[in-house]
Order: C-alpha cells, then sequence, then structure tokens
C-alpha cells in the first residue's frame, strides 16, 4: 500500500534500527492524522525524530542551536544586568516587547529573507531562525535571574581587578547556572 523506497519509509526503518519503536506505517499516520488526539504525542515524536534521521546534518548541530541560545542569550542578560550603556532600558524593553510577536506571523516574512539571502537549503538559516526566536526569553529569564545577584559580589571582583568578561564567566555564570538550566529545557 506504500512505496518501500520512500524517504519516510527509509527514515522509520532507521529508527527501528535504532531500537525505537515505531507501531504506525506512513500511510497509518497520514490517514489518522486528521484527529485521534490520543496520537497526536506520539505522531509529533515521531516526526521530529524522522526530520532528525532524515537530515544530513551532524548530531551535534541539534544541540548547538540551544547552546547558541544560551551563550547569547546570557551574555546580552549580563550586559543588561550589570554594564551601563546608553539606551539600555530602551533595548531591553525591545527585546521583551519581541517576546510578543507569535512565531508563526514572522515565519512567512522569514521565509521571504531567508529565499532572497540564499539561506533556505541551508541549516546556517535554521540556526539563524531559532536563535532569533529565543533570544528575547532568554535575555528576559536570565536578566532577572542575574538582576538577584548581590551587587556588592559583582562590585568586590571589580575592585580586585577582574574586567566584566571575567566577572561574568567565574562569578555569574556558576552563579547563574539553575536559570541557564531551565533556559535550557524551555529551548529544547
Amino acid at each position: 500500500p506504500y512505496d518501500a523506497g520512500a524517504p519516510e519509509v527509509e527514515s522509520l526503518r532507521r529508527l527501528r534500527d535504532a531500537g525505537l519503536r515505531v507501531e504506525e506505517s506512513p500511510v497509518d499516520m497520514r490517514e489518522r492524522a486528521s484527529g485521534e488526539s490520543k496520537l497526536a504525542g506520539k505522531k509529533a515524536a515521531l516526526l521530529v525524530l524522522t526530520v532528525i534521521a532524515m537530515s544530513r546534518q551532524p548530531r551535534w548541530a541539534v544541540g548547538n542551536l540551544v547552546e547558541m541560545t544560551l551563550a547569547l542569550g546570557a551574555a546580552a542578560a549580563y550586559a543588561f544586568s550589570w554594564i551601563s550603556f546608553p539606551f539600555r532600558d530602551t533595548i531591553f524593553l525591545t527585546i521583551v516587547v519581541l517576546m510578543v510577536v507569535p512565531i508563526q506571523m514572522a515565519l512567512v516574512p522569514l521565509l521571504r529573507l531567508f529565499t532572497d539571502l540564499g539561506l533556505n537549503d541551508w541549516y546556517v538559516g535554521i540556526w539563524l531562525a531559532h536563535t532569533a526566536f529565543g533570544l528575547p526569553l532568554a535575555v528576559f529569564l536570565l536578566r532577572n535571574f542575574f538582576l538577584g545577584i548581590s551587587r556588592d559580589l559583582i562590585e568586590a571582583a571589580r575592585i580586585d581587578g577582574a574586567r566584566e568578561f571575567a566577572v561574568f564567566r567565574l562569578l555569574v555564570l556558576p552563579i547563574g547556572w539553575p536559570a541557564i538550566a531551565s533556559l535550557a529545557i524551555f529551548q529544547f
């Protein structure tokens, strides 16, 4: 009833070979996609695993999506928390407003932009989009956590001669691991 050489069938075989249980054929999945809610979670997970299995993207690249958002978000949150620069609060407010924009509303303009830039068939486009949509939440969450760190602790490190990067890397990041871990869960 289905083409044995189809890419989705081949990816299901790869998933079975990897030890994952796959109970439905692609035809069954297409026929049942009309509305059974108890299979929705299985189908979504199967779809994600199928895309990852079919892709030629290295396995480390999936983790890089989260790591890029965490690194950029933590650095920006530290800057918004403890470094004074012009329009700091205005820029932060703009970032918070970006959290209101639904992803679905931005997909068509983003597709047009990536088509114009030639990034449609590259993983760089996926990395950029995922990072851009994840950064507002990352900056908001981590900035609020970093503001909870004692000002005396930050000032003591600066008085002892630590530069901003050293304060960030040696003091703020170790204290901020709980917030960074929770953000990693949200981003994955």
